[in-house]
């Protein structure tokens, strides 16, 4: 739709009313057929009360894709609005115009063979204003339909990041030129619709190719250890990097385990907790994690049942065991490690 044919509506009129004049002519009459039968008149004069049952009455709406709705309103209102009684609603009742507008789009409300020929003119105004805007210069864009079903993302998800390219297209049918959302949702099959001009199709795709992959996943990794030599012989050896660490920060040359445990999450995840042996917990809230860096940025909450604890906020690189903190006087420390999952 232009914005000189918006802007200027006059320019159309004329082109406008020919197509309406010459969709609603009567057939070819004798001089003496003419008395006999509707002139064209009949279809731009109001005639005096015209009722009709309930029955017969359609309704039909009409959204122009290259004129402004008002004009054509206005228009065919002039050439074709009529006033209806309908008879089934009692003498009480009002008279409805066959002609109204709501919005862009212009109603129609009468009988079945009256409002297709009123439909098949509004869609010749139409038509008459596309053929001035091509023979003005103007080139209206060819659209283009693509479904697009999430694979990683939810569908409301996907829906939202395309915020931005959400505009109205034109959609053709039998009875006309309607305007309908360039994107739709269709739960049923758990897809998207996009319907607009191939580059506007192609943007939004790469930007559903970009936001639906799967999500980052993590192996993370808690140690519980406690300064001092296990009193457990079959204990589990404590990894030689995390003692070299450890015993350049506290005064102890050996260090028992307690307790492990393991989990695999999305690097995404905004809340983790680990549940280990011995009445160990460790609970994560996820800051944000760098894909590039490999590096968790999260806070941290470590209990045990003898009730030791402690809270940081730290940041975990991948490869590397990071000491949280530790906590009492025969004190235990709480040792992470991340690795990204290679799949």
């Amino acid at each position: 739709m232009t914005a000189l044919l918006r802007n200027n509506p006059w320019l159309l009129l004329p082109a406008l009313v020919l197509a309406a004049l010459g969709l609603f002519a009567p057939p070819a009459t004798t001089q003496q057929d003419v008395t006999q039968q509707p002139a064209r008149a009949g279809f731009i004069q109001q005639p005096g009360r015209i009722e009709v049952a309930a029955a017969e009455l359609k309704t039909y709406w009409f959204t122009p894709a290259h004129a402004q709705p008002h004009e054509i309103e206005k228009l065919a209102a002039r050439l074709y609005g009529r006033t209806l009684w309908v008879k089934d609603r009692g003498t009480d009742a009002g008279p409805v115009q066959n002609i109204q507008r709501l919005g862009d789009t212009i109603v129609i409300y009468d009988t079945e063979e009256y409002a297709q020929r009123l439909g098949e003119a509004l869609h010749g105004m139409d038509e008459a204003a596309k053929r001035e805007a091509e023979q003005q210069g103007h080139v209206i864009p060819e659209i283009v339909v693509a479904h697009w079903a999430p694979e990683h993302v939810g569908l409301n998800t996907a829906f939202s990041a395309l915020n931005s390219f959400r505009r109205n297209t034109m959609m053709s049918d039998d009875f006309g030129t309607q305007q309908v959302p360039n994107i739709a949702i269709v739960s049923d099959v758990g897809q998207l619709v996009l319907r607009d001009t191939s580059a506007h199709v192609e943007q939004m795709i790469k930007v559903l190719e970009r936001i639906d992959v799967p999500e980052q996943q993590l192996y993370v990794t808690c140690l519980v250890i406690r300064g001092g030599p296990s009193d457990v012989a079959s204990a589990m050896p404590v990894p030689e990097e995390v003692t070299r660490n450890l015993s350049k920060l506290v005064p102890f040359d050996e260090f028992s385990f307690l307790s492990m445990g393991v989990v695999r999450t999305s690097a995404l995840a905004e809340n983790l907790g680990i549940n280990m042996d011995e009445g160990f917990k460790l609970h994560l809230r996820n800051h944000g994690y760098d894909e590039v860096g490999r590096r968790l940025t999260a806070e941290c909450s470590f209990t045990s049942r003898s009730g030791q604890s402690f809270e940081t906020r730290t940041t975990i690189r991948s490869g590397e065991y990071t000491v949280l903190g530790a906590s009492g006087g025969n004190p235990l420390f709480a040792v992470l490690k991340i690795e990204p999952v290679e799949d």
